[in-house]
């Protein structure tokens, strides 16, 4: 309802802007056909990001819905917790919780176990 009602006061201040003589009644319009522009302009932004933040908020809560009554029909009870299934590396692991190797090199690619940088003399 805003957004009319700005476009509204910006045709009536161009109207006024350009059926006046006087200066003072030309400068007035044009302020006023300007800033109610931009408050149209913002106006309508703001409701074209409202609609489409609930069409996505609706979606995702349609997408939740649906994935619990799935799991539901599936009865996977014990994949209730999220991190069910996150490996933990124990202190021979590799990255990522991978089995560990022979021979695995440090991150900056070294063996002896230096960071890479000069010999510091």
């Amino acid at each position: 309802m805003m957004r009319w009602v700005m476009v509204a006061v910006a045709m009536l201040g161009f109207a006024l802007a350009f059926g006046t003589s006087s200066v003072g009644m030309l400068a007035f319009g044009l302020l006023l056909g300007c800033v109610g522009l931009v408050g149209a302009f913002i106006a309508f932004a703001a409701a074209r990001v409202e609609s489409v933040s609930q069409a996505q908020s609706t979606r995702e809560l349609s997408m939740i819905i649906e994935a619990r009554k799935q799991k539901a029909r599936r009865g996977d009870a014990a994949d209730s917790s999220p991190t069910a299934h996150l490996a933990v590396a124990s202190g021979d692991g590799g990255p990522r919780g991978k089995p560990g190797a022979d021979g695995d090199r440090s991150p900056d690619g070294n063996t002896d176990g230096g960071d890479g940088g000069g010999g510091g003399d």
